[in-house]
């Protein structure tokens, strides 16, 4: 990424760029999306505009493949993609413009469909015709209320062809029928490590995704990915999406320096002593929404440690209905009650 913001400063890195692009193009190709989306906005400069422009049409030939392996990333993410249309849909009723939002009908965009089409006819009409008459305030509230429909929907899908047909039919189609195998490959991502140059004819490379992908039961709901490789093997990545990761990216980056120097140090290096290292794992944002997380086995969360350290004792209390989180609520929520001005 600093790469790209340095073009501000000069532009003879640019030649620089271009070679990357030419001879290792999957090692730059989520690092320029990611800056692509805020230089594109954020300059004026013509010069740097058209040098952007022409990184990303060479980047497109080079790496036909991963827009679409991003667009079916998002697609695992159906609550992010709804919030993303009903901005969209703001900007519609606040601008008054008019764009056509395509669907795709996979499942669990069909079960939706089904769900709000009464709701939407009702508040649009069932040809707009009532778009021009509608309350912010109207949609605000109906929209809320379609959202959690969907988060119902969606949070116990763990079929990938649920969210996008892309991994099962339409990659494999298109890995079989593009032209020369490297463009027509996707690498696993994270495999330039910039400690020694790059053998891309050695990177492992996807050959397929398992039909299961497992539901984290957070916030946004992060998707566990399984990918396939040319190797046999398979690896698992988290999907998160609707946030940025980048800062968690660096610290990761800083915990690689610090291993560096461990192992530099001989006092951390010595036969009796256990090797002194920080335990690492790879984050590749693709977008300032969406990134992927190397999945590290063997490994529970912070509220599941917690949960499992009860006691007898507060277990029953919790069972009760007296757990400490909802305590704290019906607290907050009679302060506001009493404050409020009557």
């Amino acid at each position: 990424n600093k790469i790209f913001l340095l073009l501000f400063l000069s532009l003879k890195l640019y030649p620089l760029i271009e070679q990357i692009v030419k001879f290792y193009p999957q090692s730059i190709v989520y690092p320029f999306k990611l800056s692509y989306e805020t230089l594109q906005y954020s300059t004026n400069d013509s010069t740097l505009k058209h040098n952007l422009e022409i990184i990303r049409q060479k980047l497109d030939r080079h790496t036909l493949l991963v827009n679409e392996f991003i667009q079916a990333l998002n697609q695992l993410n159906p609550q992010h993609e709804y919030e993303n249309w009903c901005k969209e849909l703001y900007q519609l009723l606040t601008n008054d413009h008019q764009r056509l939002i395509k669907s795709r009908l996979t499942s669990i965009r069909f079960q939706f469909k089904n769900t709000i089409e009464k709701d939407l006819d009702n508040l649009f009409g069932k040809q707009g015709e009532l778009f021009s008459t509608v309350l912010l305030t109207d949609v605000k509230t109906i929209l809320t209320n379609l959202g959690t429909k969907l988060k119902s929907i969606a949070h116990d899908k763990t079929n990938i062809n649920d969210y996008s047909t892309w991994f099962s039919l339409t990659f494999q189609q298109q890995h079989r029928i593009l032209g020369t195998p490297s463009i027509r490959e996707i690498e696993i991502p994270g495999q330039y490590t910039s400690k020694k140059k790059p053998l891309p004819e050695h990177h492992i490379k996807i050959v397929g995704f398992d039909e299961k992908i497992l539901v984290l039961q957070s916030l946004r709901l992060p998707k566990r990915l399984t990918i396939c490789e040319h190797d046999e093997n398979d690896y698992r990545f988290l999907l998160k999406s609707g946030e940025d990761i980048r800062k968690d990216q660096r610290i990761q980056a800083l915990f690689s320096i610090m291993n560096d120097l461990y192992d530099n140090e001989p006092n951390c290096n010595q036969s009796n002593l256990a090797h002194i290292t920080v335990q690492t794992y790879k984050v590749i944002p693709m977008s300032t929404k969406l990134s992927i997380i190397e999945w590290l086995d063997n490994t529970r969360s912070l509220k599941e440690l917690i949960e499992t350290s009860y006691t007898q004792a507060e277990n029953d209390i919790i069972s009760q209905g007296q757990h400490p989180r909802k305590l704290y609520q019906d607290y907050v929520t009679n302060e506001f009650q009493k404050a409020k001005p009557t």
